[in-house]
């Protein structure tokens, strides 16, 4: 069984952190696998042609350019469901394992979309950073709190607190089924 968790916060939140904790966890628990994409996935990689690297990914500019280019592929060719449709179909179901797919999702109209076609929670991961002064319409702070979420933990920047919250979250995710 494969559970869908959209996962949002302001950049520099602990998003990836939250998630590599609880593959953590689920790497000490043999029925259990973690998979984290990002809705920019698939732009990072048409941009990657281009000349990006990850140590571009938090210029504005690109930030910007990146918001633009899923907003125009939304639009077009309906990329991020086509691509987590695909990332679903690849996951291997044996009917025992407990597979959490995590996708990085900053768009309300996507979050809405993959809440309601694939039973997905909804988590929002908070933390007071400096925020980004930033014409990309998915970093503002009114976006990301636009959606109602399930779950919302708030990062207080210490790890040992945040893999505290990643065991639960992940206990409770799989205790509902």
């Amino acid at each position: 069984m494969t559970k869908v968790v959209i996962i949002n916060g302001v950049p520099g939140s602990g998003k990836d952190t939250f998630v590599d904790l609880c593959n953590r966890y689920a790497q000490n628990i043999s029925s259990y696998n973690v998979y984290n994409i990002h809705t920019s996935d698939l732009a990072k990689k048409a941009l990657r042609i281009l000349g990006y690297t990850d140590e571009d990914k938090g210029l504005p500019v690109v930030r910007h350019l990146l918001s633009q280019m899923i907003s125009v592929s939304e639009q077009i060719w309906n990329t991020s469901l086509r691509y987590l449709e695909k990332v679903l179909g690849s996951i291997h179901e044996d009917g025992e394992t407990k597979n959490t797919l995590f996708i990085h999702c900053r768009e309300p109209e996507n979050i809405e979309k993959f809440k309601t076609r694939f039973n997905a929670v909804t988590l929002l991961i908070d933390r007071k950073v400096p925020l980004l002064e930033t014409e990309n319409l998915s970093d503002k702070i009114s976006t990301i709190y636009k959606t109602r979420y399930d779950k919302y933990i708030h990062n207080q920047g210490k790890i040992d607190a945040l893999q505290i919250e990643a065991i639960i979250f992940m206990k409770t995710l799989w205790e509902v089924s």
